[in-house]
This record gives C-alpha cells, structure tokens and sequence, in this order.
C-alpha cells in the first residue's frame, strides 16, 4: 500500500469538530479504497537524524482519529499545515520524501500582501495597514469603505470591515501590528450573479495538478459578509456547466502567472461586482478545506467525488505510476 501523510500541525493532541470528522473519515475511506494510506503527521515529531517521523496520526477501528507512537516514514507528504512550515520542504528534499504541493504555491498563499503583489492585475489594490495610517496619498487611492485584513489567516478570521475614518480613529488599536494586516477596498458582492443567483455569494474554482477539478458557490451566513465555511458560510456544489464560462480562462491566466507547474492544488476564489460587471480574484489557497459546508448528501457526495478522486489521480499519475 502507497502511503501519503497530510502534514498537519499537531503537538500533544489531535481534536476535530463533528463535521469536520466526517469528511476527515470520508477521505481516509476513499484513499483506503483505492490502496493508499492516509496518516498525519507534524513537523514537530520529526527526527532530523532519522529522518522519519516519530508519531503519526490515524483512524482507529472506530473511526476516530488518534496519535500512534510509532516511526513513520510517507512516501509523499501532502502539506496542508496551514502554517507555512516553508522549511519542511528543505528538510523533507533532503529526507527523500516528496512534497506536494510546491513551495512556492505556499509562499504565495501565506502571505496575503506578497499575493495581491503577484496577482494585482486581478485583484484589489492592497495597502499595509503601516502605510494606510502613515500616507494619506496611499488612502486617496482608496475608497471610503475598506476591508482589513490579517496577512497571515484562514477562514476569514481577523477580516474586520470599516469606513477609512473609523480605520483611522482605531490606529491605537492595532499599534505595532501595522506590518501584520493589509487593506482593501469594499467591494460589494451582494447584487447577485446574473443566471445564477440574486444574493451575495463568491465562486470558487479548484484545480489540482493545473487541471480543473470541481467549482463551489460559497454564500456568507445571515448577516454576515465572510463567506468562508470557517466562518460560518455554506457552499453549493457547482456542475462545471453553471459556472460562469468567463471565469475559466480568468483561472487560466491566473495559473499562468503564477507558473505552478504540474506540483499544485489550489483554490481560486472570485467575487463578482455587477455595478461594474466585473469579476475580481480575492483570494487563492493552496489548502482547498476538505470539509463540505453543506448538509444536503446528494451535494456531499458531489463535492467528495470530484475532489478527492481528483486527488487520488493526481497521487497515482505524478507519485505512484
């Protein structure tokens, strides 16, 4: 059996909600199935002398998720840290043991001002939150109603949303923390997509090894303007025929830029504006969540073929052929 271990960030435990759980459960039942193993593990309990790692994680018996005091040593780490761990790809090249995907989709996508300086020609301009209180040149280029936030985040935590002048009047607020956030224009996503929905809602496309794998609608909760599952959004699944056919060569010219090579999955997520019938990247992702944020089954089961058999392939094709 081939093994692929999910760099994950765990110490002394390893807890997930209820409905995260299914969909952890889902895709070790999937890559079971198709003859590969799927562990965890942490950069923390790895034996750079060994070079293997001295825990893992897996699902028992019962279906739960715990640690094994075992060595362990994956044929392909797939990093999903969330943290970066930049220096595990050095560590792990030199270990012999594969990392997917590459580092620099991970560069990118943990740092949100280095993104909006790479991706500019697609997204809203981005000041630091230093620059925003120290030049009022740099606020001119901004509208009145601004997004702040956090350069290092996922699921929308820290995105916080103000008028400059309230911005303003809380500079005291996030004092010394000016190199450590990013500001944007409001956008306003609410008016719809047109043959497709009437509310506020983003598209997210997904591709793995460069190619196209599957398309969510993601819809912010009642109330709320983050549309991240982590957040509280939900999503729909999306035939690749109710997407947008302009945003395909949009994602195109995206991975075209970012010149990822064949070693990539990631997200990217649109937001359209229809007062000016366009379409903005706000953000991509190179850790895609593998939890659904529905609780319809048909749409479940939709989201888990097209993602993790994707997956698999792309394992079987590039690692195992």
């Amino acid at each position: 059996m081939k093994k692929v271990a999910i760099l994950s960030n765990y110490k002394d435990s390893f807890e997930v909600s209820s409905d995260v759980l299914s969909a952890y459960q889902e895709l070790t039942h999937v890559f079971r199935k198709h003859d590969i193993e799927l562990r965890r593990v942490s950069m923390h309990s790895f034996d750079t002398e060994k070079k293997l790692f001295r825990d893992y994680v897996d699902m028992d018996d019962s279906g739960q998720f715990r640690i094994f005091h075992e060595s362990y040593n994956p044929d392909v780490i797939w990093n999903r840290s969330g943290d970066g761990y930049v220096y595990a790809y050095d560590l792990m090249e030199k270990a012999g043991i594969p990392v997917f995907p590459s580092a620099k989709i991970f560069a990118i996508d943990g740092d949100k001002y280095e993104m909006s300086l790479f991706l500019q020609k697609y997204q809203l301009k981005a000041l630091l939150l230093k620059d925003f209180f120290e030049s009022k040149t740099s606020r001119e280029g901004l509208q009145n109603r601004v997004v702040l936030k956090p350069i290092r985040s996922f699921s929308g935590h820290g995105i916080e949303f103000y008028t400059q002048q309230e911005l303003l009047n809380n500079k005291e607020k996030y004092f010394g923390l000016g190199s450590l956030y990013i500001v944007q224009d409001f956008k306003d996503f609410s008016k719809g997509i047109p043959g497709l929905t009437n509310g506020i809602c983003d598209i997210r496309l997904v591709y793995i090894g460069g190619q196209f794998s599957h398309a969510t609608m993601r819809i912010p909760a009642a109330g709320s303007l983050k549309s991240n599952v982590g957040s509280g959004g939900s999503e729909l699944y999306l035939e690749k025929r109710q997407v947008p056919e302009m945003l395909f060569p949009l994602a195109e010219d995206v991975l075209r830029d970012l010149d990822l090579g064949n070693n990539s999955i990631l997200s990217i997520d649109f937001g359209y504006v229809l007062d000016e019938n366009r379409w903005y990247v706000f953000e991509i992702n190179s850790s895609p969540g593998v939890y659904f944020g529905s609780s319809d089954p048909e749409q479940c089961r939709a989201f888990y073929d097209a993602y993790f058999l994707d997956v698999i392939k792309f394992f079987q094709s590039k690692y195992f052929s």
